[in-house]
């Protein structure tokens, strides 16, 4: 039974059974020099940095609770933390 359902989910749905296209839709998926993205010690200190930064955002938040503050300092935030964690350098 399993094996007809997944004939005719391969036969409908090809792209789910291609690795290799999922790796060229999710490029970070792919390996680079350095091992995986994800887990190269640069990233995870970068990701440290982050988690951070947003630990003090979110103490700020709760220290004042205007919405018009959080809502500039959740955008502000998210923006250092895209700015942070880019690899396009």
């Amino acid at each position: 039974m399993i094996s007809e359902i997944r004939f005719v989910f391969s036969l409908y749905f090809p792209q789910l059974f291609y690795q290799q296209e999922a790796t060229q839709r999710y490029p970070q998926e792919q390996p680079t020099r350095s091992g995986h993205r994800t887990l190269s010690k640069r990233y995870r200190e970068k990701k440290k940095i982050v988690r951070n930064i947003w630990i003090a955002a979110g103490f700020l938040m709760v220290s004042f609770p205007l919405p018009s503050f959080i809502v500039t300092l959740g955008l502000f935030t998210t923006f250092l933390s895209f700015t942070i964690l880019d690899e396009s350098s």
